[in-house]
């Protein structure tokens, strides 16, 4: 009983202390400065801008879980490769998640620091498969002036069916998708087509 007591009133003090606003904004202060400092930290984007999503290795600000960078990013798991140009209503970074090959992303934040939008801006056609075999892939994103975004890859392979026959199979392909960060700083992504 005294156990359940004590516990009952540690969760209320919790949950009067993540209501409070002095601690709301405190915590938006510290994203915020999280934020200015990786935008210090990393140089700002010429645009337009060609991404190479089969590079092995990208330059950026490494994301660190012991830091406060937790506090604005849920994941550490990739680097902040650019930010983009100063808009009025948000701050945007282009990242590079690792995987079996490098998938670039935009991520975006309002003027607070609260989250807007992540977004993986690749078509990802080069991913490995092992019953492909890839004789030669190209991935690449184009971010306009416009903050418009062009994903384009093709991929030139074969596949072999899981029987013992010999016979192989064209498994080369073509693959676009479009979108674009608009005014408000959410990144619209639209699936293109696949040939």
């Amino acid at each position: 009983m005294k156990t359940t007591l004590i516990s009952t009133s540690i969760l209320l003090v919790v949950l009067i202390s993540c209501t409070n606003p002095k601690i709301q904004n405190k915590s938006q202060a510290i994203k915020l400065n999280r934020l200015r400092h990786i935008i210090h930290e990393t140089k700002f984007i010429a645009l337009p801008y060609v991404f190479d999503a089969t590079r092995n290795h990208i330059k950026g600000y490494h994301l660190d879980a012991s830091t406060p960078d937790s506090l604005v990013f849920s994941s550490s798991c990739f680097t902040i490769i650019n930010c983009f140009p100063d808009t009025t209503n948000y701050f945007a970074f282009l990242f590079g998640e690792s995987g079996d090959m490098l998938y670039p992303g935009i991520i975006t934040f309002d003027k607070s620091g609260k989250l807007i939008s992540k977004e993986i801006i690749s078509t990802c056609n080069c991913l490995t498969n092992p019953r492909v075999d890839t004789e030669s892939c190209f991935d690449s994103v184009i971010i306009g002036k416009d903050l418009s975004i062009l994903s384009y890859s093709k991929l030139k392979a074969t596949i072999q069916p899981f029987d013992t026959s010999n016979v192989t199979f064209d498994a080369s392909s073509e693959e676009k998708l479009t979108g674009r960060i608009n005014s408000n700083g959410l990144v619209e992504i639209e699936k293109g087509e696949k040939k």
